[in-house]
């Protein structure tokens, strides 16, 4: 068992970076968002704790830990300890838990409408919006860092839902002004 597929049920996107990669603390670029689990979502919860289990229950992802099963990190977070430690930035966080996903900058995460239609308008997959994910989970051991991580593989968007972190504007948006020339100052 070297990596675990899971479908989630609906969950929210946070810090979605989706479309375009950016760069991670070591310098890597990576797609990524975290994906934040209602605390009442119990079936998407048991499938991320009993993936963990049973990656950890078997030989050949023990020893790409390193031997390790305790004290390593594992994906699934509680959403209030974040909420707690910074309740203005993490408000929709709360009575949720947390899973942050990665892609790496050669492998995007595929993405698609509720009807099954790729999405390629950045407007309409943001911080905020309502999606079903496919993520697969792995086991790593680099440079002191040990644990099991989550691949971003796939996000369909299922509904909107108030932005987070900022807004979504579009062309729309504003007035039109034509092709004015005159100088309103």
């Amino acid at each position: 068992m070297k990596s675990v597929q899971i479908k989630t049920g609906v969950v929210r996107l946070s810090f979605a970076h989706v479309f375009e990669p950016v760069e991670d603390d070591r310098g890597n670029l990576k797609y990524s968002a975290s994906l934040l689990i209602p605390k009442g979502d119990t079936a998407t919860v048991a499938k991320f704790k009993n993936a963990i289990k049973d990656m950890l229950a078997d030989a050949e992802v023990v020893q790409k830990l390193g031997g390790k099963t305790k004290g390593i990190h594992i994906p699934i977070n509680d959403g209030d300890e974040k909420y707690e430690s910074n309740p203005k930035m993490y408000a929709s966080y709360k009575d949720c838990y947390y899973v942050n996903a990665k892609a790496n900058e050669d492998y995007p995460p595929a993405l698609f409408d509720n009807h099954r239609n790729e999405i390629v308008d950045k407007t309409l997959m943001y911080s905020g919006c309502y999606v079903q994910a496919i993520v697969n989970l792995f086991p790593y051991h680099n440079k002191g860092n040990t644990g099991i991580g989550v691949g971003l593989r796939g996000l369909m968007k299922v509904r909107d839902g108030e932005a987070l972190g900022g807004t979504c504007v579009s062309a729309n948006d504003f007035d039109d002004f034509g092709d004015s020339d005159d100088d309103i100052f």
